[in-house]
């Protein structure tokens, strides 16, 4: 019997996409296949919160059997959990969305804060009042951020957010910047292996303009960022067969 490995692209707080996505690949998925998500879950979209409830509620009716990677969204998120002083998150990746999704009122305390201290945001090491922010978030979606895996391999492909280091050590001793922060484009162009090598971090249209919302699928190298947060699509493939799984936003 075929055992079938479904990889799910960057979420980015789109649950109403992901959660009609997951009722696709249920209805086909069996006791013995694979749920891979690639990272990015949070930031820009409107319920990153609801995005990691949804999976955590597919992960306990399956529980041996979903695989959720880390992306460079959640890397920095994390960093300004350990650090009040970054602010690479809020700034660099739209985090506000984020903490909206978990407290309005942790939103307006940041909010507050950025607008007082604009001046010295970008120059100095200003502590963050992320305390109603964190302490907002449930125990099990911070366990599940701090549990995530760096990559996923089986007979046939290789998952990461982003690519890693084509001239460094194996993957399980690479850098988390090496996975997170790689070029899709490079790997397209580059990896040569035996393997396919699925990842997601860049939108599939600026790999190549003539894809927007569509998955690139080439002999050994599948891109599956197709832009929940920007052109309303979230993609799926499945393997071996490589057979598609979409949902698109309705148009209003």
């Amino acid at each position: 019997m075929v055992c079938y490995t479904y990889v799910v692209g960057d979420i980015h707080g789109e649950n109403e996409l992901l959660r009609d996505l997951l009722g696709k690949i249920e209805q086909n998925f069996r006791p013995h296949d694979y749920l891979v998500f690639l990272g990015d879950y949070i930031d820009r979209g409107e319920d990153s919160k609801g995005v990691v409830d949804s999976i955590l509620e597919f992960q306990t009716r399956y529980p041996k059997q979903i695989i959720c990677l880390k992306g460079n969204h959640e890397q920095w998120f994390l960093e300004a959990y350990n650090d009040y002083r970054c602010t690479s998150w809020l700034l660099g990746m739209e985090g506000l969305s984020t903490v909206n999704s978990y407290s309005t009122k942790a939103l307006d305390t940041i909010k507050n804060f950025l607008l007082e201290q604009k001046q010295k945001i970008l120059t100095e090491k200003l502590v963050i009042p992320y305390e109603e922010f964190f302490s907002s978030i449930p125990p099990q979606h911070m366990n599940f951020f701090l549990n995530l895996k760096m990559f996923y391999e089986n007979d046939e492909i290789i998952c990461v957010h982003a690519g890693f280091d084509l001239e460094g050590p194996a993957l399980e001793y690479q850098t988390e910047n090496d996975i997170l922060w790689a070029s899709p484009c490079r790997m397209m162009r580059e990896w040569k292996g035996r393997k396919t090598l699925v990842v997601g971090h860049e939108k599939t249209e600026d790999i190549d303009s003539q894809m927007q919302g569509i998955p690139i699928l080439q002999s050994n190298f599948v891109a599956l960022d197709t832009g929940a947060e920007k052109n309303g699509v979230l993609s799926s493939v499945r393997f071996p067969d490589r057979k598609v799984f979409q949902v698109r936003k309705a148009k209003l």
